[in-house]
Protein backbone atom coordinates (compact mmCIF):
# COMPACT_ATOMS: atom_id res chain seq x y z
CA UNK A 1 0.00 0.00 0.00
CA UNK A 2 2.99 2.44 0.97
CA UNK A 3 4.67 1.56 -2.63
CA UNK A 4 1.61 2.30 -4.17
CA UNK A 5 1.45 5.83 -2.79
CA UNK A 6 4.73 6.44 -3.65
CA UNK A 7 4.31 5.59 -7.03
CA UNK A 8 1.29 7.95 -7.01
CA UNK A 9 3.28 10.56 -6.46
CA UNK A 10 6.34 9.86 -9.15
CA UNK A 11 3.68 9.71 -11.42
CA UNK A 12 1.95 12.98 -10.54
CA UNK A 13 5.70 14.54 -11.03
CA UNK A 14 6.55 14.08 -7.53
CA UNK A 15 5.70 15.74 -4.03
CA UNK A 16 6.26 15.91 -0.22
CA UNK A 17 5.27 12.75 2.23
CA UNK A 18 5.33 13.64 5.95
CA UNK A 19 5.96 11.11 8.76
CA UNK A 20 5.11 11.66 11.75
CA UNK A 21 6.80 9.74 15.11
CA UNK A 22 8.91 8.14 12.21
CA UNK A 23 10.53 5.88 14.70
CA UNK A 24 7.82 4.19 15.25
CA UNK A 25 7.94 2.72 12.02
CA UNK A 26 11.01 0.09 14.17
CA UNK A 27 12.52 -1.29 11.05
CA UNK A 28 14.64 -3.37 13.79
CA UNK A 29 11.74 -5.08 15.23
CA UNK A 30 10.66 -8.42 13.50
CA UNK A 31 7.37 -7.89 13.46
CA UNK A 32 4.92 -5.72 11.58
CA UNK A 33 5.54 -3.61 8.23
CA UNK A 34 8.24 -1.51 9.36
CA UNK A 35 11.01 -2.51 7.73
CA UNK A 36 9.57 -2.61 4.24
CA UNK A 37 8.78 0.50 4.51
CA UNK A 38 12.08 1.58 5.85
CA UNK A 39 13.31 0.21 2.45
CA UNK A 40 11.28 1.68 0.30
CA UNK A 41 11.93 5.44 2.05
CA UNK A 42 15.45 4.48 1.27
CA UNK A 43 15.39 3.70 -2.45
CA UNK A 44 12.74 6.30 -3.25
CA UNK A 45 14.37 9.06 -1.55
CA UNK A 46 17.71 7.90 -3.60
CA UNK A 47 16.41 7.09 -6.56
CA UNK A 48 13.77 10.21 -7.34
CA UNK A 49 15.48 12.64 -5.05
CA UNK A 50 14.35 15.11 -7.93
CA UNK A 51 10.82 14.72 -7.47
CA UNK A 52 10.70 13.87 -3.79
CA UNK A 53 10.90 15.55 -0.11
CA UNK A 54 10.34 13.07 2.57
CA UNK A 55 10.41 14.82 6.05
CA UNK A 56 10.78 12.25 9.39
CA UNK A 57 9.59 13.99 12.33
CA UNK A 58 9.62 13.01 16.43
CA UNK A 59 12.14 12.37 18.82
CA UNK A 60 15.91 12.84 17.78
CA UNK A 61 16.95 10.28 20.09
CA UNK A 62 14.49 7.87 19.15
CA UNK A 63 14.70 8.13 15.19
CA UNK A 64 18.24 7.73 15.83
CA UNK A 65 17.90 4.39 17.90
CA UNK A 66 15.10 3.27 15.58
CA UNK A 67 15.93 4.28 12.19
CA UNK A 68 19.66 5.24 12.25
CA UNK A 69 21.26 1.90 13.60
CA UNK A 70 18.85 -0.08 11.19
CA UNK A 71 20.46 1.40 7.95
CA UNK A 72 23.13 3.94 8.04
CA UNK A 73 21.71 5.04 4.29
CA UNK A 74 19.27 7.00 6.55
CA UNK A 75 21.79 9.27 8.03
CA UNK A 76 22.78 10.29 4.29
CA UNK A 77 19.57 10.64 2.76
CA UNK A 78 17.88 12.59 5.72
CA UNK A 79 20.80 14.92 6.56
CA UNK A 80 18.99 18.05 6.78
CA UNK A 81 17.93 18.29 10.65
CA UNK A 82 15.49 21.00 11.99
CA UNK A 83 14.90 21.46 15.95
CA UNK A 84 11.82 22.98 16.80
CA UNK A 85 12.34 24.68 20.60
CA UNK A 86 9.37 23.63 22.98
CA UNK A 87 7.00 27.02 23.93
CA UNK A 88 7.84 29.32 26.04
CA UNK A 89 5.53 29.76 29.60
CA UNK A 90 4.41 32.75 27.78
CA UNK A 91 3.11 31.28 24.21
CA UNK A 92 2.00 28.03 26.61
CA UNK A 93 0.05 30.54 28.68
CA UNK A 94 -1.54 31.87 25.56
CA UNK A 95 -2.90 28.46 24.28
CA UNK A 96 -4.15 27.97 26.94
CA UNK A 97 -6.30 31.12 26.76
CA UNK A 98 -7.09 30.23 23.75
CA UNK A 99 -8.17 27.05 24.16
CA UNK A 100 -10.60 28.49 27.11
CA UNK A 101 -12.09 30.94 24.22
CA UNK A 102 -12.54 27.93 21.90
CA UNK A 103 -14.93 26.74 24.59
CA UNK A 104 -16.92 29.47 24.32
CA UNK A 105 -17.75 30.13 20.31
CA UNK A 106 -18.85 27.32 18.09
CA UNK A 107 -18.50 27.52 14.35
CA UNK A 108 -21.36 30.82 13.57
CA UNK A 109 -19.34 32.50 16.16
CA UNK A 110 -22.25 32.21 19.09
CA UNK A 111 -21.52 32.22 22.46
CA UNK A 112 -22.10 28.70 23.34
CA UNK A 113 -21.52 26.67 26.94
CA UNK A 114 -17.98 27.52 27.69
CA UNK A 115 -15.30 28.11 30.88
CA UNK A 116 -13.65 31.50 31.62
CA UNK A 117 -10.99 31.75 34.12
CA UNK A 118 -11.36 34.71 36.39
CA UNK A 119 -8.41 34.71 38.09
CA UNK A 120 -5.69 35.01 35.35
CA UNK A 121 -2.65 34.11 37.77
CA UNK A 122 -4.24 30.91 37.70
CA UNK A 123 -3.18 30.04 33.94
CA UNK A 124 0.50 30.28 35.02
CA UNK A 125 0.18 27.52 37.58
CA UNK A 126 -1.42 25.54 34.80
CA UNK A 127 1.90 25.81 32.65
CA UNK A 128 3.99 25.61 35.38
CA UNK A 129 2.66 21.97 35.97
CA UNK A 130 3.19 21.09 32.53
CA UNK A 131 6.74 23.19 31.80
CA UNK A 132 8.10 21.09 35.23
CA UNK A 133 8.78 17.91 33.19
CA UNK A 134 10.62 19.96 30.08
CA UNK A 135 13.59 18.27 28.97
CA UNK A 136 12.05 14.73 30.00
CA UNK A 137 11.61 11.96 27.66
CA UNK A 138 8.32 11.85 26.27
CA UNK A 139 7.41 15.65 27.31
CA UNK A 140 4.62 16.58 24.80
CA UNK A 141 4.64 20.67 25.31
CA UNK A 142 1.54 21.80 23.48
CA UNK A 143 0.51 18.14 23.02
CA UNK A 144 0.63 18.07 27.54
CA UNK A 145 -0.88 21.12 27.93
CA UNK A 146 -3.36 20.26 25.91
CA UNK A 147 -4.34 16.96 27.99
CA UNK A 148 -4.21 19.15 31.25
CA UNK A 149 -6.30 21.27 30.05
CA UNK A 150 -9.34 18.53 28.99
CA UNK A 151 -8.82 16.85 32.35
CA UNK A 152 -9.94 20.45 34.01
CA UNK A 153 -12.42 20.98 31.99
CA UNK A 154 -13.67 17.18 32.83
CA UNK A 155 -12.87 17.72 36.17
CA UNK A 156 -15.09 20.77 36.37
CA UNK A 157 -18.10 19.31 34.81
CA UNK A 158 -17.82 16.05 36.93
CA UNK A 159 -17.63 18.06 39.67
CA UNK A 160 -19.76 21.33 39.50
CA UNK A 161 -22.67 19.18 37.40
CA UNK A 162 -23.39 22.50 35.27
CA UNK A 163 -23.82 21.21 31.70
CA UNK A 164 -27.43 22.59 31.32
CA UNK A 165 -27.07 25.72 33.42
CA UNK A 166 -28.24 28.61 31.65
CA UNK A 167 -28.03 32.20 32.66
CA UNK A 168 -30.88 34.72 31.79
CA UNK A 169 -30.44 35.56 28.32
CA UNK A 170 -30.47 31.68 27.59
CA UNK A 171 -27.17 31.54 26.20
CA UNK A 172 -25.82 28.13 28.05
CA UNK A 173 -22.82 29.56 29.73
CA UNK A 174 -20.72 29.44 32.55
CA UNK A 175 -17.85 31.31 34.46
CA UNK A 176 -15.59 29.36 36.04
CA UNK A 177 -12.15 30.07 38.57
CA UNK A 178 -9.66 27.62 38.17
CA UNK A 179 -8.12 27.20 41.32
CA UNK A 180 -4.79 24.70 40.53
CA UNK A 181 -2.44 24.06 43.74
CA UNK A 182 0.92 22.37 42.66
CA UNK A 183 1.18 20.75 45.69
CA UNK A 184 -2.32 18.83 45.06
CA UNK A 185 -3.10 15.75 43.05
CA UNK A 186 -6.54 17.21 42.50
CA UNK A 187 -7.66 20.03 40.76
CA UNK A 188 -10.49 22.02 42.41
CA UNK A 189 -13.01 24.37 40.61
CA UNK A 190 -14.93 27.16 41.99
CA UNK A 191 -17.45 29.26 40.65
CA UNK A 192 -18.87 32.45 41.89
CA UNK A 193 -21.82 31.50 39.03
CA UNK A 194 -22.26 27.85 41.04
CA UNK A 195 -22.36 29.49 44.36
CA UNK A 196 -25.19 32.29 42.89
CA UNK A 197 -27.58 29.94 42.34
CA UNK A 198 -27.04 27.72 45.07
CA UNK A 199 -28.23 30.97 47.34
CA UNK A 200 -30.78 31.82 45.26
CA UNK A 201 -32.06 28.06 45.19
CA UNK A 202 -31.63 28.35 49.12
CA UNK A 203 -33.53 31.31 49.28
Amino acid sequence: YFEDILQAYVARGGGIIFIDEAYDLRPNSPNGRGRSICNLLLSYSDKYRDILTFILAGYQKNIERELITYNTGFASRFNRIFHFEDFTDKELQKLWSILLRKTRECQSGHAVIGWEMENKADIAVAVRRVTRRRGMNGYGNARSLRELFNKTILDAEIRLDIMDIKNDKGKQRAFIENKIAENLKKIYMVTKLWKKMEKTLAG
